[in-house]
């Protein structure tokens, strides 16, 4: 029996969310499919993104413009080393030299079309604003190829070029019912909410949900930048001396630190591997998001398997993923207020009924968003469009 191949696209990068998802794309159909990882964007075998099977390949773009010219491979070896830079050579391949020499564009579509005439579809995973997806759409449509689109981050703009390709066999799948809505108002494709799931599920799974202590102790993870609301956070927690775990990383680093040094009830774990992941989780009882917008966040989902009170802004999938169960603590984080009054709501409640919302978290992630569950539901997809 001839396997079929799946063509995995976008920017892909070492580490984040997108990351995080093409990894649990590939761990969904591995089993079925023979996996073709090609990035956009320069990347290494440390990539979170990677797998490792008989049945997966991967490269980028730009890693495939090294292998195949010496030309290149001089010119960007040359260029790291007079940048003193620890990137992949492949990184440096838009130089001075190669910019006058080669139309650098034109051979990395030269390469994507290679890729996308010999799989059996595409599953594009970035914004509709990614560089290569209007390409990808156009190509497809060359080849008869279908095209399955997981969305990354909340929808706000969508290329009118790409409503030339409508026509051909497609799908977009979102993270949200709220993303979901606001892509019906802007086009006519054909689409569907699949949502996140955990890639470390085993290990979140068996984080006790009883309360750590005595005192709740609150936590957050994820990126340190203003969009995740991180500095109103620790503004908002300074004053209360209530216990506040911190991971992560982000251009605002130098400020979490400080926060951190400033305050004994603040304790910053860093970054984080995947591995790491249940170590913050064990620390804590209740997670914040604190985010002005969000498409998932991935970690409101780890929170739920690790059996979490979930604190949160009304964002990207969160509002949907809590409406069955008794987990109902949202702020605004642009009112201090609001976010005070929902954690005394929390420390006013007995620990009987805290371990019960915890509990029945757990057991929600379980119904709706494990991997077994998430996983289905990319396979059904993938065989609705090749079939």
């Amino acid at each position: 029996m001839n396997r079929k191949k799946v063509l995995i696209l976008g920017p892909i990068s070492d580490f984040g969310g997108r990351e995080v998802e093409v990894q649990l794309i590939s761990k969904a159909l591995i089993e079925e499919y023979d996996i073709d990882l090609i990035s956009t964007l320069p990347f290494t075998y440390k990539s979170v993104a990677l797998l490792s099977s008989a049945n997966y390949s991967w490269n980028s773009l730009q890693g495939l413009l090294y292998k195949n010219s010496i030309i290149l491979r001089i010119s960007s070896l040359l260029t790291k080393f007079f940048n003193r830079r620890k990137e992949v050579p492949e990184s440096f391949i838009n130089n001075v030299l190669t910019y006058q020499l080669v139309d650098l564009d034109k051979k990395m579509k030269s390469y994507l079309e290679q890729a996308i005439a010999s799989c059996d579809i595409v599953l594009f995973c970035g914004e509709f604003t990614s560089k290569w997806l209007i390409e990808s759409f156009e190509i497809c449509q060359k080849y008869h190829k279908p095209i399955l689109v997981r969305t990354t981050g909340q929808i706000k703009k969508i290329p009118e070029s790409l409503f030339e390709n409508l026509h051909i066999q497609h799908h977009i799948l979102v993270h949200s019912v709220g993303n979901f809505k606001r892509l019906k108002t802007m086009s006519n494709f054909n689409q569907s909410i699949i949502d996140q799931t955990s890639i470390v599920e085993p290990a979140l799974l068996t984080i006790p949900t009883k309360l750590n202590n005595k005192t709740i102790s609150y936590g957050y993870i994820g990126r340190f930048s203003k969009e995740k609301g991180i500095e109103d956070l620790l503004k908002f927690m300074d004053g209360s001396h209530r216990k506040l775990v911190i991971a992560g990383s982000g251009p605002l680093h130098k400020e979490v630190e400080s926060h951190c040094k400033q305050n004994e009830n603040f304790t910053n774990l860093g970054e984080l591997s995947l591995e790491e992941l249940h170590l913050f989780f064990n620390k804590i009882d209740v997670l914040i998001i604190s985010s002005f917008e969000e498409a998932g966040p991935l970690v409101g989902i780890e929170a739920m398997a690790a059996g979490k009170l979930i604190v949160s802004t009304r964002v990207g999938a969160m509002p949907d993923r809590l409406k069955d169960v008794r987990n109902s603590f949202w702020f605004d984080i642009k009112k201090e207020q609001s976010f005070l009054d929902v954690l005394e709501k929390i420390e006013g409640m007995d620990r009987n009924t805290l371990h019960e919302l915890k509990e029945e978290n757990r057991k929600h992630y379980i119904k709706k968003y494990s991997f077994n569950v998430i996983a289905s539901q990319y396979q059904e997809q993938i065989k609705n469009l090749i079939n």
